[in-house]
C-alpha cells in the first residue's frame, strides 16, 4: 500500500508581476496548495482559490502557524526582515534574488537561520533552468572550465529600487559561482553606459572575475540592450551555450569555437521544456517535505552579494574618479 503524501501549505508575500507567477505556478503543481497570501492589491482576490485567505499583514503569513513554507516576492530591501521573522516561526523559507542588498546583512542573516537549523533557498532562478542543469551535468565530462562569458539584459525594466548590477547580475553571477565551485580571486566591475528614463535609472554594466586556474568570466548585463539571455562556458573539450532566446536553448561547439558564438551554429541538445520556476518550487516543497536543513544555497546566495559588493565599489570608485 502506497503512502499518501501529506499536502504542503505555503504562504506568499507579495503579489506584484512574479508573485503573481507564483500563484500560477504553486496552482499547477502537485501536492502544494496556496493557503495564505500578503497583498494590499484588491485584484489578488480574483488571482487565488476561494480557500486562500488574503491578508495585509505580511506578519500574519510570516508567522502564520498553519504553514508548512513561506515564499517572499518583495523587493529586496524587505527581504531579511521577513526571511528572519518567518524562519524564527519555524517556517521554511523561499525568498526572491538577491537574498539582501547588503553584506553584512546577507551574513547575519545566515548565521541566524543556521543557528535555528532553519530551511531557506534563494531563487536565482536561472540555476533551476533546464538547459543550465544540463549545461552543469554535461560539462561534468568536458575537463576543466577554461572561461565563461555571458550578456543578460532588455531595454528595461527601469528600477530606482534596485540597481542593474543587482537586479541583472545576480543571475550570471550565481550560476558562474555554482559553476566553478568557489569564490573568484580577483573581482571588477565597469560601466559601459548610463541613461536617466522617466521610468528609473538604466545601464549597462560588464563584470569582470577571474577564478582560480585562470578561469577568466566576463558577465556584461543591462536595461540598455535588445533583449539577451546568453551563458557560454568553453571547458577543455567543448564550448557551451546556454541561450534562453534561441530554438535550441542548449547548444554543443567545438572547442576551439569563439566564446560568442551563434548557438544556432552548435549542435542542439535535448533539455526538459519544465519552467524554471516549477523546478525550483518543486525542490522548495521537496526540501520541505524531506526537512532539509542543507545551507547549501543560502550560502551561494551570500557568496553572491560578496562579489556583488566589492563589484559595487569598483562601481561607484569610478564614478567618483
Amino acid at each position: 500500500m502506497t503512502a499518501t503524501r501529506s499536502v504542503v501549505r505555503l504562504g506568499l508575500i507579495g503579489a506584484g508581476r512574479w508573485g503573481r507567477i507564483y500563484m500560477q505556478t504553486i496552482a499547477a503543481l502537485e501536492g502544494a496548495v496556496l493557503a495564505r497570501v500578503a497583498s494590499r492589491n484588491p485584484e489578488t482576490r480574483a488571482l487565488v482559490d476561494a480557500s486562500c485567505e488574503i491578508t495585509k499583514d505580511w506578519r500574519a503569513v510570516a508567522e502564520a502557524t498553519d504553514l508548512d513554507g513561506v515564499i517572499i516576492a518583495t523587493p529586496p530591501a524587505l527581504h531579511a526582515e521577513m526571511t528572519r521573522t518567518a524562519v524564527a516561526a519555524g517556517r521554511a523559507v523561499m525568498v526572491e534574488k538577491p537574498l539582501t542588498l547588503d553584506l553584512d546583512e546577507a551574513r547575519a542573516l545566515k548565521r541566524f537561520v543556521m543557528e535555528r537549523s532553519g530551511f531557506v533557498m534563494v531563487d536565482h532562478i536561472h540555476l533551476f533552468h533546464p538547459a543550465y542543469l544540463m549545461l552543469k551535468e554535461t560539462g561534468l565530462g568536458l575537463g576543466p572550465i577554461r572561461e565563461i562569458a555571458a550578456v543578460a539584459g532588455n531595454w528595461g525594466p527601469y528600477r530606482d529600487d534596485i540597481p542593474v548590477l543587482w537586479d541583472w547580475g545576480s543571475h550570471d553571477v550565481a550560476m558562474s559561482l555554482d559553476l566553478v565551485g568557489t569564490l573568484p580571486e580577483t573581482m571588477s566591475a565597469e560601466r559601459l553606459d548610463a541613461q536617466r528614463n522617466p521610468a528609473g535609472f538604466a545601464e549597462n554594466v560588464v563584470i569582470n572575475l577571474q577564478f582560480p586556474g585562470r578561469i577568466n568570466t566576463t558577465l556584461r548585463v543591462g536595461t540598455l540592450m535588445d533583449k539577451t539571455r546568453r551563458f557560454a562556458v568553453r571547458f577543455e573539450q567543448a564550448v557551451l551555450v546556454f541561450d534562453d532566446l534561441a530554438p535550441a536553448k542548449l547548444t554543443r561547439h567545438g572547442a576551439d569555437a569563439p566564446i560568442d558564438a551563434p548557438a544556432e551554429q552548435g549542435e542542439p541538445m535535448k533539455v526538459s521544456k519544465a519552467l524554471p520556476l516549477s523546478v525550483a518550487v518543486g525542490e522548495f516543497v521537496d526540501s520541505i517535505r524531506d526537512r532539509t536543513t542543507d545551507p547549501w544555497r543560502l550560502g551561494l546566495a551570500v557568496d553572491v552579494i560578496s562579489v556583488l559588493s566589492v563589484c559595487e565599489v569598483a562601481l561607484v570608485a569610478a564614478s567618483r574618479a
